[in-house]
């Protein structure tokens, strides 16, 4: 994908196949909370070469920090995207989400997500 906006946290996870998944938070605050514009950048990191991949979907929230964890407990890394504002309208705070890795198919997750809404 290509990069707009300033780059927050970045993790990088194993994927099964092998090949690790690199992701980078994506501020949209200057930018404004687009419709296309991502919560995170991911690029997929095979034979060492860096291929982008499908972005983690954004929404209103200027993304900064990432951390990754088995919250779900079946193995596999979830993603927690921190929020720092809502795009355009500081100081008002952002909401931040959590994608669950479901069969390495990234799910934008609102139950999990709920006690972390701004609104």
């Amino acid at each position: 994908p290509e990069v707009r906006d300033d780059q927050g946290g970045i993790v990088v996870l194993p994927a099964g196949d092998g090949t690790r998944t690199v992701l980078a938070a994506a501020a949209n605050y200057e930018s404004g909370a687009q419709p296309t514009a991502p919560a995170a950048n991911r690029w997929r990191v095979a034979a060492e070469q860096l291929q982008p991949a499908d972005p983690l979907p954004g929404g209103p929230a200027s993304s900064g920090p990432l951390a990754a964890g088995d919250v779900d407990g079946d193995g596999d890394l979830d993603v927690f995207v921190g929020a720092r504002l809502t795009a355009q309208k500081w100081p008002q705070p952002g909401g931040s989400r959590w994608f669950r890795n479901d069969g390495g198919r990234w799910v934008d997750d609102a139950a999990w997500s709920a006690p972390f809404d701004a609104e």
